[in-house]
């Protein structure tokens, strides 16, 4: 690769530059920060967070119906957790 030479030709103010999006407008969208928690988590997800096994095997323990939520039991991963709940899997409480 050959060196890159600086040409003088700058902007005149010297700020950077902001990136530009694909789309030409240069306002990028608004994202909800990474630790908002106020929708949820997955279940198998958050199983796996707190230790309790992968989160494939999470998913496995769920349909097997070893999993409990609020004292009702669960067939499917697809149901969100905040973490508020009382949670047990093999009747063992997840804290």
């Amino acid at each position: 690769m050959t060196e890159r030479r600086e040409t003088g030709r700058g902007r005149k103010d010297n700020r950077p530059r902001r990136p530009r999006s694909r789309h030409g407008n240069s306002r990028t969208p608004a994202r909800p920060p990474a630790d908002d928690w106020s929708q949820g988590e997955r279940i198998a997800k958050y199983l796996a967070r707190c230790g309790v096994a992968s989160r494939r095997q999470c998913e496995a323990l769920i349909e097997a119906g070893k999993v409990s939520v609020n004292g009702k039991r669960l067939t499917t991963p697809a149901f969100k957790v905040t973490g508020r709940e009382t949670i047990r899997v093999d009747r063992k409480i997840v804290s």
